[in-house]
């Protein structure tokens, strides 16, 4: 047994003697400085980690160690060799941070005999005084070895004579000198500013050197970014800052400056790269080398002398990135040669890869490994050259199923653009040229991979421009349009100004000045030539995304060409977006000028506004920006200058800091209100959110730009952008619309459907049109007034949608009558659809199928180590999508003479296999170690569905879903860090695995939670992890989640059913539930009323609905089997002032029910009536939870005395505002279960808390001092009447009391109103989407008076009338000879203020008059006699009686509202730019509303004069032309004099508003007064005529006094009659209170409210 035992400790011993061999090597110091014929031996090691730069976190790790070997020949010439290098990796989770020891690695033991070689052969170097100068390297070694040698020599390199800046403090004797400088050298990662400090240490005759390199002050830097983002100064501050590099030398150093020797050096450098967020932590390339001298003395053995006169210098050699390069960029087969290769059998590997993707689409299932397949196929095709291009090539497009071989070859030709060698694009546009294996439309989308290709050269470019000059490419628009694109995108990133770090070399320039002028001359020679719109849009695209500096001049010259469509010009400025950052000044000198000249295209001037501001302009254009939209007239130009610059200012997007602040200076000096922005369409908004601290952001964009020549948008746009994989993606990604006279084409459709009918335009034959004559009166008024119809632009209608990504065009659909598809315009004959020949299209279905591989995007930054080996960041997602099926169509009935039913099927597989890898690797020939980051995604979604719709009796719509017939794995999701390491063999067969190792956290540093949970049809299993600590990110944590679809039924079947207006008779106990509201337990004092008075109101109520239609509404929504099942049904009268709502779910039952009071017809009988009550009930039941409602709607004091206020305005205005109901008082009743009352609970003291924080001075909490009835809430809310603005809010609980004061609104509340509202039959029967379309193209509003008129354009002019027709509003944009509508207006008494109007519409002519028995009207001469309710229903039109007073006239085009004198005229939105007549020209612009009958732009006189129409039945006195202020326009702020049109009978005139009696405030400096007596005081404020004063007793506090302030509030909202006695004693009691003899300025008469 003690044999065993000895035998083992020496076996232990031998071991250790073994694995220390290096480390018990005894030094030999001869010497004590570098000497001549003396030889000198370091020990190197090097280690090199790749991973978070957090203690046990997985590192990847390589290890380098090696005998250096120093010979001094003569003068200043230095020899060096490495012998016994050895080279190690580990996955170990190990702390990087302290050199570990060689033995604890695995070595790699059997290193190629070629890289021993090559590490071994000698290098020569001058050093003089401690620095590098030129280095001879073997005229056989390569650059990776090369690197390795420099690593070393960088080591040695230390400015020792101290010749440069020198920054020094003298010590006291007790410290050791020390001092710093700073020079700059060139090192091994490049050449920058170096700090050097150095400590002398007397008594050990030592020198203590730190060195650090500034990488902020390089001059040149060996590094490569692959990145795809745009630039963005502010972005470099803010996102760049993250990926730091760091590297520290430390020297101990003996001897003088002219004779000194190295003894240790140790060096530590990390480079940071951040993949996410800075918050969670960044990912690391940590180097440690250290070199400790272990013998210096006499020479052992000679290093060879190196023979090779090409010096090279301590920079790292990139010449293996620059063969890449040149490889990629122009496929020279030297520049594959001199890449390492670390195989030999490139085609057998890629063979082999994609047979195991047939094998995954022949089973039909997406594989995680399948995205990880193509980014291995794209690395591999990259070294490949043209003959195995070929070989691959053949082996995929024969496989045996043909299926299987078009999916493979779909694939491949994806993996050819995205390996973006030249190679592999020339196979692709030889394949595409050739018509072979691939179709036009797929090529035309595997081509936009290219646009964001790592090396884009020129030569490439060229092939691209080959492919879209070809005839494949002629032959089908697709694929040329997405060639131009692409080869302009190519063009910038070669030549334009871009993210990217190339490897530079012998300055040769990858984009010189004559080739970017001839591409600039081809793409405009291009534009010139196009014979279409189209073709001229297509270049200016290809323009715009190959960004070139020279292209400026070219499109400078277009944008100012007038002769140029208006489309052509803006895409031109357009152009310009990727020289924003490249030429700024430029470009604003350019569009200034554009933006400033009011007579250029109003869609123009936004769009090179548009451009200025993303140029991010200085204060000096800014200013110019503010001074213009401080006098612009046109208000879309202004609206969207405005909403343009506050978006910025309120932008939060870290590209826009520096900007934003500047553009918010400017708007301090403006002043604007939201309502200038919000009045009209032209609008630019942002949306953003950023947080620095977590790097993390997202903003969205949208813009709408209108003009005054349609009613179209003429563009809009919305686009996204934020942080993506640690960079901030700028114009991600953007989808756009512009168009240019679209309108007249929706125009004749809709005036096809309103003279026909929906019915006759879908027919199964042909019918003959109808034809329309006009009137005799219409034609005799064309003909006298000779009105000159408004023509649009002359450009015929056309529209683009584009699409744009990362900035660049990616596509756009041209839309116009060419580009229209020809089986659509064979379905439309003579202005009709036929059924039969949508059924022959629909019958032939659509069939898809398609497979795609692509990278969604790719970053790669390659940063050399001081270790010489260089370490690569790459943030990718690859991902391979497939899906094929079908979707079919059918029209219900079949071969019926018209369709009520739709039956649509769509059938797919979707599939989906995507990885996002963030990976960290060391580069080196040996063996590659490294750390990545894997999330996984995979998806098979199968989808069989269903969908029937009917709408003959009611509107049914049924979807049916078949369900997979087995058990299927539809979802995966899986996180997985790794560690792993790659050793390459040459002779490898297949692509060289790595050996990986998943990083799992300790048990105590995560929280683990295994899922095994089942749902109904889903089943759900995996593990989810969570790291407890804050520095460890969740993205690193290794989780899974798999998602089952089990089925257990074979289909499901949704059914939605909507069955309108039944009829129904009203049930009697109906107003029973209502009879039982007591008002008695509101929050506020009684009602007006009391509750017998209630019930008789109630009662009276439903009689009246006995008689009236009552209709049933039921909607139905189920989902079978069982699944949920609701049912809602309204039973509701014709105007819906009742209406009970029944909703009935599985357990949810809810009933609300509500009724109105009498609706009165006139301001006289709302005024006697004394009931205006709203009642509103509910009931909720849900389980145990049951909740109980009563909401009672009223007026309060202040509505009637705003009542008061307007009763002079027209009377339906004043029936509108008068009948509004403005206070609200609820009682809730509940009963609630446990759990729901604890999130009651909850919610409310969120909402308390929030009210504390917002509105800390409006609202306060009491708290009750006697709690009330458990379970009820009494509230009472009161609506400021004037603006509906504001609000007060009193909320009573049980236990506290939440009062909120005038609390603002964003918006204008609606309120109800009880008024009487006709109906309109014609307009209830129309379809829901045409309702909604006449609703919305009701825009303008047009409001006539006896003096008076308010244009479309809201622009008010004094104006007189005649005993002659005047023309308020025509039809001048017609196509037709003779227009849709004529309104018309004349004075029928010289002494009164009546007034006639006539409408002609079509072949009808309305006219409406005043006498003394009333309103009159005659509908084609036959007298219509006043009735109520009484409606008129024709074909194309209604006339409506409001009331005895005021009549209605309402079309799909006009509305006119007539009381007798003054009439209010509503027109379609369609008609804009197209209108003429004393209603101004109705454009949404101010300054261009006085165009005459011959339109031009006269005088208010001269335009007036134009629209008369004189006959032999009227006369006119012509000098009121000639008088002035008969016809001005009326500024907002110039005073208006009385108005006599606000009469409507004879005896009604204007009567001045008398003051009333009310305390009076007189501020005076640095006191408040009050008057102890009331004086006169006009209510609105508006005093007629000069005040007098009056000398009167007042108590006058000092303004500091906070009583004294709120009084004063509370009496400007509030006016006080006499003195309260509570507030008197207040008063009196206020320290300082001062009473004294004052002059008081006291009203005389008042203006009336305007309304």
């Amino acid at each position: 047994m003690k044999f065993f035992i000895a035998l083992a400790l020496l076996g232990a011993a031998l071991a250790s003697t073994h694995l220390d061999r290096y480390n018990s090597i005894e030094r030999n110091i001869q010497e004590s400085s570098f000497r001549a014929g003396r030889e000198y031996r370091y020990l190197f090691n090097g280690q090199l980690s790749a991973g978070l730069p957090v203690p046990s976190t997985p590192q990847g790790i390589s290890r380098l160690q090696s005998q250096v070997t120093l010979q001094w020949t003569d003068g200043n010439t230095v020899r060096m060799q490495l012998q016994k290098t050895r080279f190690a990796t580990s996955q170990q989770e190990s702390n990087s941070m302290k050199m570990l020891p060689f033995e604890r690695f695995e070595e790699v033991e059997r290193m190629n005999r070629e890289h021993q070689e090559l590490l071994s052969m000698p290098v020569e170097f001058d050093y003089e005084h401690g620095l590098v100068r030129e280095i001879r390297f073997a005229e056989n070694d390569q650059p990776w070895s090369e690197n390795i040698k420099r690593a070393v020599i960088n080591m040695l390199q230390v400015n020792i004579l101290k010749k440069e800046k020198y920054e020094g403090a003298e010590k006291s004797d007790n410290q050791e000198p020390t001092f710093s400088f700073t020079n700059v050298e060139r090192t091994l990662e490049g050449e920058c500013e170096v700090l050097y400090t150095v400590e002398e240490i007397k008594k050990e005759d030592e020198q203590r050197w730190a060195k650090s390199i500034n990488f902020d002050k390089c001059t040149r830097r060996p590094y490569i970014h692959h990145v795809q983002t745009p630039v963005c100064k502010d972005c470099q501050q803010t996102l760049e800052q993250d990926k730091m590099s760091s590297t520290v030398l430390n020297y101990n150093i003996t001897g003088t400056s002219s004779s000194f020797l190295i003894n240790s050096v140790e060096l530590r450098s990390q480079h940071l790269f951040a993949p996410i967020s800075e918050k969670h932590q960044l990912v690391s390339a940590f180097t440690l080398n250290t070199m400790e001298l272990i013998y210096a003395g006499e020479k052992k053995t000679e290093i060879k002398q190196v023979r090779n006169e090409k010096t090279s210098e301590l920079v790292y050699n990139q010449e293996s990135e620059w063969a890449e390069q040149q490889w990629a960029q122009t496929g020279e087969e030297k520049y594959l040669r001199q890449l390492p290769q670390w195989t030999e059998n490139k085609v057998e590997m890629i063979k082999k890869m994609f047979s195991l993707m047939a094998k995954q689409i022949e089973q039909g299932e997406a594989e995680l490994e399948a995205a990880h397949t193509v980014a291995r196929i794209v690395k591999v095709l990259r070294e490949c050259n043209e003959e195995q291009l070929e070989q691959i090539y053949r082996h995929v497009a024969e496989h045996k199923d043909e299926k299987i071989a078009e999916q493979l070859r779909s694939i491949y030709f994806n993996t050819l653009a995205l390996a973006g060698t030249r190679v592999t694009i020339q196979q692709f546009v030889d394949k595409v040229q050739s018509r072979k294996n691939i179709a036009p439309l797929k090529a035309s989308v595997a081509i936009k991979t290219l646009v964001d290709m790592r090396y884009p050269s020129l030569a490439i470019a060229e092939d691209i421009a080959r492919l879209c000059e070809s005839d494949v490419s002629s032959s089908f628009p697709a694929l040329r349009q997405s060639c131009w694109l692409t080869y302009g995108a190519i063009v910038n990133g070669v030549c334009g100004q871009t993210p990217r770090v190339f490897v530079q070399k012998n300055g040769v320039k990858m984009c010189p000045r004559d080739a970017k002028q001839r591409i600039v001359d081809k793409l405009v020679q291009q534009f010139e030539s196009a014979s279409t719109r189209y073709e001229k849009v297509l270049a200016l695209k290809t323009l715009a995304n190959a960004g070139l500096d020279l292209s400026v001049y070219p499109l400078e010259k277009i944008i100012l060409n007038e002769q140029h469509e208006t489309t052509i010009r803006t895409q031109a400025i357009e152009s310009f977006r990727r020289l924003r950052t490249q030429m700024p000044t430029k470009i604003q000198r350019v569009l200034m000028p554009v933006y400033l000249n009011r007579q250029q295209p109003q869609h123009i001037r936004m769009s090179a506004l548009h451009q200025i501001i993303y140029t991010q302009p200085e204060w000096s254009v800014l200013s110019q920006i503010g001074n213009q939209l401080r006098q612009e007239r046109n208000q879309q130009v202004r609206a969207f200058t405005l909403s343009l610059l506050r978006s910025y200012a309120n932008n939060e997007s870290p590209c826009e800091q520096t900007f934003s602040s500047r553009v918010q200076s400017l708007l301090n000096n403006i002043p604007f209100s939201s309502q200038e922005i919000d009045r009209f369409e032209s609008v630019y908004g942002k949306w953003s959110t950023y947080s620095r601290r977590h790097q993390s952001g997202f903003e969205a964009n949208f813009a709408s730009l209108f003009t005054t020549e349609s009613v179209l948008p003429t563009e809009m746009m919305a686009s996204i952008e934020g942080v993506l994989s640690g960079e901030w993606n700028q114009y991600f990604a953007q989808i756009g619309f512009t168009q240019k006279n679209m309108e007249k084409i929706i125009k004749k459709l809709l005036s096809n459907v309103q003279e026909k009918g929906l019915e006759q335009i879908v027919v199964r034959g042909k019918r003959a049109s109808g034809s329309f004559q006009p009137t005799e009166f219409l034609s005799n008024l064309l003909e006298k007034l000779r009105i000159t119809r408004r023509q649009s632009s002359e450009q015929d209608p056309h529209a683009f949608v584009y699409i744009r990504h990362r900035d660049m065009d990616y596509a756009f659909l041209p839309i116009d009558a060419d580009s229209i598809p020809e089986v659509v315009r064979s379905m439309i004959q003579g202005g009709r659809l036929e059924i039969g020949d949508i059924e022959r299209v629909l019958a032939q279905g659509i069939h898809f199928s398609a497979s795609n591989a692509a990278f969604l995007y790719e970053t790669v930054r390659r940063v050399p180590t001081p270790m010489g080996l260089p370490v690569q960041f790459t943030s990718k997602m690859p991902t391979i999508s497939s899906i094929r099926g079908q979707v079919t169509f059918e029209l219900e009935p079949k071969n019926g003479k018209s369709f009520d039913g739709l039956r649509l099927r769509v059938q797919a597989g979707p599939r989906v296999a995507s990885t996002h890898v963030l990976s960290l690797r060391v580069i080196c020939p040996i063996a590659e170690v490294g750390t990545k980051f894997l999330h996984q995604a995979v998806l098979n979604t199968p989808v069989d569905t269903e969908i029937r719709m009917n709408w003959e009796d009611k509107v049914v719509i049924r979807a049916i879903y078949n369900t997979p017939s087995e058990e299927k794995r539809i979802a995966m999701i899986q996180s997985r860090p790794v560690t792993f390491t790659r050793t390459v063999a040459p002779d490898a067969r297949q692509y060289p695995e790595p050996i990986e190792m998943t990083y799992m956290l300790p048990a105590h540093k995560q929280l683990s939670q295994s899922l095994d949970r089942e749902y109904p049809q889903i089943r759900v299993q995996g593990t989810l992890n969570r790291p407890t600590s804050v520095r460890i990110p969740q993205w690193i944590v290794d989780s899974n989640v798999e998602v089952y679809y089990k089925p257990n039924v074979e289909q499901y079947e949704a059914i939605f059913e909507l069955n309108l207006y039944n009829n129904y008779k009203m049930e009697k106990n109906y107003e029973k539930v209502y009879k039982k509201h007591n008002g008695r337990r509101y929050l506020e004092a009684e009602p007006e009323y009391d509750e017998e008075e209630h019930r008789e109101q109630i009662t009276k109520k439903f009689e009246w609905l006995q008689n009236e239609k009552v209709y049933q509404h039921v909607a139905k929504f189920e989902i079978k089997p069982e699944v949920v099942k609701m049912e809602v049904e309204a039973v509701c009268n014709n105007d819906f002032h009742f209406c009970k709502t029944q909703i009935r779910g599985e357990e949810l039952k809810a009933t609300i029910q509500y009724v109105y009071p009498q609706t009165p017809r006139t301001v006289e009988e709302l005024k006697e009536q004394k009931y205006r009550q709203l009642v509103v009930m509910g009931e909720m039941n849900y389980g145990e939870n049951t909740i109980h409602i009563n909401i009672n709607g009223q007026q309060s004091q202040e509505q009637k005395k705003f009542v008061k206020q307007i009763e002079q305005a027209p009377e339906h205005e004043t029936l509108l505002e008068a009948s509004r109901l403005d206070q609200y008082q609820t009682v809730v009743e509940y009963e609630f279960e446990p759990k729901p009352a604890q999130y009651f609970a909850r919610y409310w003291n969120m909402v308390q808390a929030y009210l504390r924080t917002q509105y800390p001075w409006t609202s306060r909490i009491e708290t009750r001092e006697e709690p009330s009835r458990k379970n009820m809430i009494r509230a009472t809310i009161n609506v400021e009447p004037r603006q509906r603005l504001t609000v007060n809010m009193t909320i009573e609980t049980p236990m506290e009391t939440t009062v909120l004061e005038r609390v603002e609104l964003p918006f204008r509340l609606p309120t109800a109103q009880i008024h009487y509202q006709p109906r309109n039959s014609r307009y209830e029967q129309k379809p829901v989407m045409e309702k909604i379309a006449h609703h919305a193209s009701k825009q303008a509003n047009c409001v006539v008076k006896s003096t008076k008129i308010n244009t479309f354009d809201q622009v008010a002019y004094r104006n007189q009338f005649t005993p002659c027709y005047s023309v308020l509003a025509k039809d001048c944009g017609s196509e037709k000879s003779e227009p849709r509508f004529v309104v018309l207006m004349k004075k029928i008494n010289e002494k009164k203020e009546w007034k006639n109007v006539k409408v002609v519409y079509g072949e009808n002519e309305i006219e409406m008059y005043k006498t003394e028995e009333g309103l009159i009207c005659r509908v084609n001469g036959e007298e219509i006699e006043y009735q109520p309710e009484s409606e008129i229903e024709k074909k194309q039109y209604n006339i409506i009686w409001l009331n005895k007073n005021t009549l209605k006239f309402d079309s799909d085009d006009v509305t006119v509202q007539f009381d007798g004198v003054n009439a209010r005229i509503h027109l379609s939105a369609l008609y804009r730019n197209q209108q003429c007549g004393l209603c101004g020209h109705y454009d949404n612009e101010k300054e261009t509303e006085f165009y005459d009958a011959e339109n031009q732009e006269n005088t208010i006189p001269k335009f007036a004069k134009s629209y008369l129409y004189k006959d032999s039945k009227c006369n006119y006195e012509r000098e009121m032309f000639e008088k002035e202020e008969n016809f001005q326009r009326i500024e907002k702020n110039q005073e208006e004099e009385k108005d006599q049109e606000m009469n409507y009978e004879e005896s009604r005139r204007e009567q001045d508003d008398e003051p009333t009696e009310q305390v009076a405030i007189v501020e005076r400096q640095h006191e408040i007064c009050f008057t102890q007596k009331p004086v006169l005081r006009c209510q609105n404020g508006k005093s007629q005529e000069s005040k007098k004063q009056k000398v009167t007793s007042v108590y006058c506090l000092p303004s500091s006094n906070s009583w004294a302030r709120r009084q004063m509030r509370e009496i400007r909202r509030e006016p006080l009659a006499q003195w309260p006695e509570h507030k008197l004693r207040n008063l009196r009691d206020q320290p300082q209170m001062e009473e004294r003899t004052v002059r008081v300025a006291v009203d005389q008469k008042c203006d009336k409210f305007d309304y």
